[in-house]
This record gives structure tokens, sequence and C-alpha cells, in this order.
């Protein structure tokens, strides 16, 4: 005999939350990985609109410390930067960690429809209330917040 509706959706909910946990996980590990080889993961881009001239500010930053590594307002000078990485380090930018991976949908239950496991997606996805989450699927607000952890604090 299947889940009862309820039932049903709690366990969708934290399929969802575990769906979210492995994506922060497996960028954390390629990660490790990259810096392992010695390569410093930076996150870096356009910080705001161009001006008459056509360049646009930007900034490069060290991915987990948020430290400043360069800026500038030219799109050539960000290229430049981030080839040639400052005291002959090698820059890695973060996006190609994330383009590797992105976030699976959490695989079907049995009695919770199609349009009701987005809906609940949706509702996992947009929530600042996880304390309502963990209420919702009987786990700690703990256990909730870790699913969450962003992957340059794992």
């Amino acid at each position: 005999m299947g889940l009862d509706a309820t039932d049903a959706v709690r366990t969708h909910v934290r399929k969802i939350l575990r769906a979210h946990d492995a994506y922060h996980a497996g960028i954390a590990a390629r990660a490790r990985e990259i810096e392992a080889k010695g390569m410093r993961l930076v996150a870096g881009g356009q910080t705001g609109g161009y001006d008459e001239q056509g360049n646009a500010p930007w900034e490069i930053t060290d991915w987990r410390r948020g430290v400043l590594l360069a800026s500038g307002n030219r799109l050539e000078a960000y290229e430049q930067a981030m080839e040639t990485a400052a005291d002959g380090e090698v820059w890695c930018d973060i996006e190609a960690v994330h383009d590797e991976d992105s976030l699976s949908e959490a695989e079907p239950t049995e009695g919770v429809p199609a349009g009701l496991a987005e809906a609940l997606e949706a509702w996992v996805d947009g929530s600042s209330d996880l304390e309502e989450i963990a209420g919702f699927v009987g786990w700690s607000l703990e256990e909730v917040e870790s699913c969450f952890v962003p992957a340059q604090s794992r």
C-alpha cells in the first residue's frame, strides 16, 4: 500500500532537500579537487552598467574567502586578469565547476502528481522560512539548513 497524501508530500520535500544537499556537496568535492591541483577558485564578472565608451566595471574575487583580487572597467582587462593571475597563480573560474553539475530534480514520489512536485520544488527553492520546511518534514532546522550550505563553506 502506498503513502497517504501527506506522507507522500513530506517524502517528496525530503527528496528535494536531499537533491540540494547533493548538488552543493558535488560542487564542494570538485572545488577541493581543483584546489588540490594548486589552482585558486575565483568568481568574477561585470558589476555595473556600461558607460558611454562601452566599458563596464568588473571584479574578480577569491571564491572561498571573498577577497577582491582584481578589478577594472574594460572587458579586455578582465580577460587578461583571468589569464594572467598574480604571483604565478593559476585561477579557475568557479562557473566552470558549476557548469559541470546542475541541481537535479527530485525523483518522482508515488502519489505526488508532476504539477504538485513542481510546486513543491518552487516552494523549497523560494522559501526564506526554512523553519517552516523543517517543521513540515519533521527534521530539525539544522538538518534543513545543512542542505543549503554553499559549497565554499563545506
